[in-house]
């Protein structure tokens, strides 16, 4: 029959809150629930999975040593009756099974020695597309962004040009129109500049006969000029000779008158 006293029973109480104060499992267990949120890069998952391995190595070692502690204190206050016995058969199936935990260990520890392998192999391939796909995404969001401004200034396009609007049709027929109107106004141009042509060509023609007028008109206002001149000389030798004829025909009316 058991044998417990409270005082064994506050004992081992008291012995597995200090030892789980020590640990400090449950801070470190919501430690590793808020790790899990964070950002997944591998360099944080490695320092993590170690941080976790050496924190799952203490709770093992102090969990190990807590129940060898419990099952030697259970057989230390047991009656002789009721402790277990342990024969050499319990021994054999014990070493056999702790041989069968070591080789599943081994064999744990090797696959994740390879995983750690790969993990760091691909680490950096990782990391690249990690910052590809930031890349992408703040690309995508710009995009966005733009798609959103977009969309806000064609409501203020609509907005600031309410119905009728030119529709691609109405839009193909008026381009339709420009180009005839186009057409006819290079027409009007291109007749434009043959009529300009022709006008240049008669004031060149113009001003060859202007020319030839002013020539002629030179050459009149010469011959009249010349004329003048001699139109005075005569008016100056009809005055001097008017006199002199006067004279002469008192002389001969004198002479007539004598004779």
């Amino acid at each position: 029959m058991s044998t417990f006293k409270p005082e064994d029973i506050e004992a081992l109480s008291s012995q597995f809150s200090a030892a789980s104060s020590n640990l400090n499992i449950v801070k470190s267990v919501e430690q590793f629930t808020a790790l899990e949120d964070e950002s997944k890069d591998p360099a944080l998952v490695a320092s993590d999975l170690a941080a976790q391995t050496a924190f799952l190595r203490k709770l093992k070692f102090a969990y190990l040593e807590q129940n060898a502690k419990d099952k030697y204190v259970k057989t230390i206050v047991s009656d002789i009756d009721d402790a277990p016995i342990v024969t050499a058969d319990d021994n054999k199936a014990l070493f056999a099974s702790n041989e069968e935990a070591k080789q599943r260990l081994k064999a744990a520890k090797e696959s994740l020695h390879h995983t750690q392998k790969s993990i760091r192999e691909l680490a950096p391939a990782v990391e690249q597309e990690y910052n590809k796909a930031q890349k992408m995404t703040a690309r995508a969001s710009a995009l966005s962004q733009k798609i959103l401004d977009a969309r806000l200034d064609l409501i203020r396009l609509r907005q600031t040009h309410p119905h009728p609007r030119l529709t691609i049709p109405l839009a193909d027929q008026k381009l339709v129109d420009q180009v005839a109107e186009m057409q006819a106004l290079n027409d009007d141009l291109e007749a434009a500049q043959r009529h300009m042509h022709t006008v240049k060509e008669r004031i060149r023609t113009s001003a060859g006969a202007a020319e030839r007028l002013r020539m002629e008109r030179a050459e009149a206002e010469h011959a009249v000029r010349k004329i003048r001149e001699r139109a005075a000389a005569d008016a100056r030798n009809e005055r001097l000779f008017v006199p002199l004829y006067d004279w002469y025909v008192l002389i001969l009316g004198i002479c007539h008158a004598g004779c």
